[in-house]
């Protein structure tokens, strides 16, 4: 039990100070004290059993304050008066400690190990302002999306009841932030500063809110059939132009968009389709651009032309995102390499901007040429080989 005389509203000062300094977890040999009224100079005497006051500025020596209050124990007493008695120094270590041991889990990952562009994501995250706690479980809700991506045409919110119990989890906040800045790094975009930057991040995975939102960019397709987007690509065609195309579109499609074994040339940037309908004009093959990124559009497109015969081959950018997208493109539907082998590489390979070699993917289709661009770390954009691209259109 605290004595009623402890306190006394003079002796507050006193109990503040020392609780501010204990609490700081580093030694302490004195309480300085300073403007003490006379009033507080009466109580401090009379609590340290002095014929003498303090000066209104003094210094009190903390085994003095001790031996006066003795039997009773001095952090009981500011425990009492103020709060308990912290230790910050040793509270900030632990807290360091505990953000330390999170990011080392994280960059343990399995996924961080399937997808090396999600290392570097993770890499950058020691630096964020988060709690340990906070962060803990906003890191293991963030990997239960990134795990279950890419999709295929799945809408968000279904995504986000199937991973996290809640068909608006993603909608805004923390979570949904973290997880798009995950997919933009590893699609080699920027972080998504609006809305329209958001729904092209979401569909690299394959995310859709809507069936209007995604969309393919071709030319040079004509298809059989009455449908209206077949009529479209039709008369695009006759005129050279190209065409987006919608989810929407592609789901009331023609049955097949390109005869059984026509080969359909895939791009990455649309500069390229520029380039062959200035040359070609109506003549232009059939060509598709994924515009930086497999968007939902794209990749119901591609599923088509695969499945109805056509022999799709892709050409890209040589950085870590092109060379993932001509992973996926081969992969998923079976296309094959166009100029994008090794020796296609080095024979382009000039002063250029600097990749960073841990986020260059394997390459199953040349697997020197992945070990090419982590030696070289130089990337080779598809416009520098446009002139080969439509010589071999």
């Amino acid at each position: 039990m605290i004595p009623a005389y402890l306190r006394s509203p003079e002796l507050k000062p006193l109990w503040t100070e020392a609780h501010r300094r204990l609490s700081r977890g580093s030694a302490v040999s004195s309480i300085s004290l300073r403007g003490l009224t006379d009033d507080q100079r009466h109580a401090l005497a009379e609590l340290l059993g002095s014929d003498r006051l303090p000066s209104a500025d003094t210094r009190i020596p903390l085994p003095r304050l001790r031996e006066a209050l003795e039997p009773l124990d001095l952090e009981a007493v500011l425990t009492e008066l103020v709060g308990p008695v912290g230790n910050a120094r040793l509270a900030q270590q632990r807290a360091a400690d505990e953000r330390r041991a999170l990011w080392d889990r994280l960059e343990a990952h399995p996924l961080l190990t399937e997808r090396p562009a999600l290392r570097t994501w993770a890499r950058g995250l020691r630096s964020e302002p988060v709690a340990a706690a906070t962060a803990k479980h906003l890191l293991q809700d963030t990997m239960t999306v990134l795990e279950a991506l890419p999709a295929d045409r799945l809408p968000l919110p279904v995504l986000a009841q199937r991973c996290l119990g809640n068909p608006h989890a993603l909608d805004e906040g923390r979570l949904p932030n973290l997880v798009l800045r995950a997919l933009a790094h590893e699609a080699g975009l920027p972080e998504p500063a609006d809305a329209e930057a958001r729904r092209r991040v979401w569909e690299t995975a394959g995310v859709v809110r809507d069936d209007l939102s995604s969309t393919v960019l071709v030319a040079g397709l004509a298809p059989e059939g009455d449908t209206f987007l077949a009529r479209v690509l039709r008369a695009a065609r006759e005129c050279g132009e190209a065409v987006p195309i919608t989810l929407a579109h592609l789901k009331r499609g023609p049955d097949a968009f390109a005869p059984t074994g026509s080969t359909v040339s895939i791009v990455e940037n649309p500069a390229i389709m520029q380039a062959a309908l200035d040359r070609f004009g109506a003549a232009v093959p059939p060509l598709v651009c994924v515009s930086g990124r497999l968007h939902v559009a794209a990749r119901t497109l591609l599923r088509s032309l695969a499945e109805t015969g056509a022999e799709l081959r892709y050409h890209g950018d040589f950085d870590p995102a092109g060379v993932g997208i001509a992973a996926d493109v081969i992969d998923s539907f079976g296309a094959r390499p166009w100029r994008m082998g090794e020796a296609d590489y080095l024979a382009a390979l000039g002063p250029g901007p600097a990749i960073d070699p841990k986020a260059v993917p394997e390459t199953p289709w040349d697997e020197d040429l992945c070990r090419s661009m982590r030696r070289e770390a130089v990337a080779v954009y598809e416009e520098a080989v446009l002139g080969d691209l439509l010589a071999d259109l």
